[in-house]
């Protein structure tokens, strides 16, 4: 454990390659080894029942291809569990970016191929399950008023 405080939001900084508190790398980071320990180490915290929920804004991203894809593979569980929230959304979206970035590499292009696809799957459903939550609450409201003219 580190005893000095993130350069990214200031916190103490308990993380041993990321911060916990915002995902920032407290070391650097500089082959593909320590980049997937940090990946490992991040979605430790994601998991853990007191994270931040700033923790996915700025969180690092790898600059190794096999790591940065592997950050895309971990985040889709999270992205499916966090319908409402947009941190994971836009995590997503950079991993993409950076992975067309990344120029010809076949690997590289089929994956944000892929997470593409499965990003505007989740802004599908969470697009339906904001409409259905406004149809159950309309729902609500009619049955109500008229239940309340029917019992007086």
């Amino acid at each position: 454990m580190n005893d000095h405080q993130c350069v990214g939001c200031g916190a103490p900084s308990n993380g041993v390659f990321v911060c916990h508190h915002c995902g920032v790398p407290v070391r650097p980071l500089s082959d593909a080894a320590s980049q997937r320990q940090a990946l490992d180490e991040l979605h430790g915290q994601l998991g853990s029942k007191d994270r931040s929920p700033s923790l996915l804004v700025n969180a690092f991203l790898p600059d190794d291809p096999r790591v940065l894809i592997d950050a895309g593979l971990r985040l889709l569980p999270v992205l499916e569990e966090s319908a409402g929230q947009s941190g994971a959304a836009g995590r997503m979206r950079a991993i993409i970016i950076k992975l067309r970035l990344l120029g010809n590499d076949p690997t590289s292009t089929r994956a944000a191929a892929e997470f593409e696809a499965a990003l505007e799957a989740y802004r599908r459903s969470d697009r339906m399950t904001g409409y259905a939550v406004w149809m159950i609450a309309l729902g609500l409201v009619v049955f109500g008023v008229f239940g309340f003219r029917h019992c007086g």
